[in-house]
């Protein structure tokens, strides 16, 4: 569904979206508000089967806005393959990834074309992503990757104000993130076989070795409407963590730095199979990487071929700690101040545009 015939938009906004019709429309409604002609952006829906009426909404939406907004229905085959298609029928020279539990500042989209045009070392950007129930607190700036491959959200939970310098960072949380349309069809996009779980770290690694720089910017704030609870770990989210990881690793390494680091995440693997739960979930993600191991080889070669950085170049953006720092347990759980939107949907951590 396309509600322009010819249009040459600078910027393609992809959303990926699952059964989330309220937080869609306050996601396209900041699109809406922002200080960019309308004319300048395209948004891309890439819906993995809503049955909330998002297709009936959206088929609306596009024959009374000036906004260009394309529509497409998919299997539910996870957030990265849902991004990948929105990437490939993008047609502005830089895509904005955003979940559609996400809201831009006014100026995000403005400030980061105005950057990237100044930098074109930069093929990656973005900013403060902060919680929207309570907009102090950091969400992340930037992301975290330990030698062995585990990834986490850099300053989470921690006061917006500490966000308050541009860095260069391994990863960035692709919640609300721009990248140059070029850089994601060089590096092949998202690994499809991730499901959930990784396609972040994974992506901004990649576009490192490649030669760009990815970069968090204080002055892009985007928010994030999950709400103070967390989700508990399940046995299909621990299979796709551990799945994932050990195949970014394989991909994105060096040899010298795979025969560092390979043998001590395959001894603390065997670790946290014997003393933490979720055993099999573990087993089998370790079973799913043997099985898988031509295919890793076969996309290492590739990711290998585009590396234009070495790994000692980017040892400085991995995170001195092997392992995440302490969870954040009962800091979120706290309820929604009088007036913001409070509403069962928004009180969960779960994101079923990327999950699905």
């Amino acid at each position: 569904m396309d509600n322009h015939t010819s249009y040459s938009p600078s910027v393609t906004v992809v959303i990926p979206t699952f059964n989330r019709l309220p937080d869609l429309k306050r996601a396209i409604a900041s699109l809406g508000d922002q200080s960019i002609p309308r004319h300048q952006f395209e948004i891309i829906v890439v819906d993995n089967q809503s049955t909330d009426g998002t297709e009936e909404w959206i088929r609306e939406f596009g024959r009374s806005s000036d906004i260009r907004i394309r529509y497409y229905r998919k299997e539910p085959e996870g957030p990265g393959a849902a991004r990948n298609l929105g990437a490939h029928e993008a047609s502005g020279g830089c895509v904005i990834f955003l979940d559609s539990d996400v809201t831009l500042d006014p100026h995000w989209v403005h400030d980061a074309l105005d950057f990237l045009e100044k930098e074109p070392d930069v093929g990656m950007l973005g900013g403060r992503l902060v919680y929207a129930h309570e907009e102090d607190r950091l969400n992340s700036y930037g992301g975290c990757l330990g030698p062995i491959g585990i990834a986490w959200d850099d300053n989470e939970g921690l006061s917006v104000g500490t966000a308050k310098d541009p860095k260069e960072t391994l990863w960035l949380s692709t919640a609300a993130v721009m990248v140059r349309t070029s850089v994601i069809r060089e590096i092949g996009g998202f690994d499809a076989t991730f499901f959930y779980g990784y396609e972040d770290s994974d992506l901004g690694w990649r576009v490192n070795l490649a030669g760009y720089k990815v970069v968090a910017l204080p002055s892009l704030t985007a928010y994030h409407y999950v709400g103070p609870e967390i989700v508990q770990s399940n046995a299909k989210i621990v299979f796709h963590y551990s799945k994932n990881r050990l195949r970014s690793v394989i991909k994105n390494y060096s040899c010298g730095r795979l025969l560092r680091y390979v043998p001590p995440y395959l001894a603390y693997s065997w670790m946290d199979v014997l003393v933490r739960r979720f055993r099999l979930a573990k087993l089998k993600a370790l079973l799913w990487n043997l099985r898988m191991l031509p295919d890793t080889l076969r996309v290492r070669r590739a990711v290998q071929a585009t590396r234009r950085r070495s790994d000692d170049e980017l040892a400085k953006l991995f995170s001195r700690s092997w392992f995440p720092p302490t969870p954040l347990a009962g800091k979120r759980r706290r309820p929604f101040p009088e007036g913001r939107d409070s509403s069962p949907g928004n009180k969960a951590i779960a994101r079923d545009d990327r999950v699905e």
